[in-house]
């Protein structure tokens, strides 16, 4: 029997007297890419930040791969493989492209600096040189993110997450604020990942989100209202209506 990658049940979170997420349940299969649509305020980032441990639910239990999560901090969240990306990029801009992804695999490997191989030197610099070729960046590692649009520093804060070697992936809107092309290139990005990796998404470009999902939560007020396939949910009057009309395409943050 396949254990499910993530399972939250009876979630309860609270700041002061607002009811953020009340009695909350969610499943996300293994190898899974499990899609999360709601309106502004719905609580989807404040699910986020305590399924990666940023912040402590009141009540309910969160387990990874059949093993509980609730007590385990962020950083040991990580290194069981719940890796995040952030609503708003959030690579270093000052950094080059090379340096990124170099920070990236000495979070993976847990290791110092001065421990790790100078480029050019040992396995570090033919990992980098690998992931540089593998997106595209082929004689730009040298290239200050900074200087990168937008949309190609979502795809270093993507290439970063994955260096982290995540088996559940959370990617809070990493289409926000991209054109049309460049969030069909994210979308493709995350459609061929390997299905070794469950991937939990919030996104507001719902037809984009629709064509990467295998299955669809639709959240409201702090809970899940509604769940299933891309298909059930679209044929959903109420959810069509409320959630995937246009108001939809006009999410903010939360």
């Amino acid at each position: 029997m396949t254990t499910d990658a993530l399972t939250i049940r009876g979630l309860h979170k609270r700041f002061r007297s607002l009811r953020v997420i009340t009695g909350l349940d969610l499943t996300v299969a293994q190898g899974e890419r499990h899609v999360i649509f709601g309106p502004n305020g719905a609580g989807k980032t404040t699910l986020f930040n305590v399924i990666s441990g940023q912040i402590r639910q009141e009540q309910g239990t969160i387990q990874l791969f059949g093993e509980p999560l609730d007590r385990v901090p962020v950083f040991r969240r990580a290194r069981r493989g719940v890796v995040r990306t952030q609503q708003v990029s959030s690579v270093f801009r000052e950094l080059t492209l090379r340096e990124n992804l170099e920070l990236a695999l000495q979070a993976q490997t847990a290791h110092s600096t001065a421990f790790l191989p100078r480029r050019g030197e040992g396995t570090l610099s033919e990992t980098v040189n690998e992931v540089l070729e593998e997106w595209s960046w082929g004689g730009r590692g040298d290239t200050v993110v900074g200087t990168l649009a937008y949309g190609e520093q979502r795809r270093v804060e993507l290439a970063t997450a994955l260096l982290q070697k995540p088996r559940l992936l959370l990617l809070d809107e990493p289409m926000a604020g991209l054109t049309e092309q460049e969030s069909d290139r994210i979308a493709e990005t995350i459609a061929a990942l390997d299905r070794s990796i469950s991937v939990l998404l919030i996104e507001h470009h719902v037809s984009i989100a629709l064509q990467i999902a295998d299955r669809v939560s639709v959240m409201h007020q702090g809970t899940m209202v509604a769940s299933g396939t891309p298909e059930q949910i679209s044929d959903d009057e109420l959810v069509r209506e409320v959630y995937l009309g246009t108001s939809a395409g006009h999410e903010g943050r939360n």
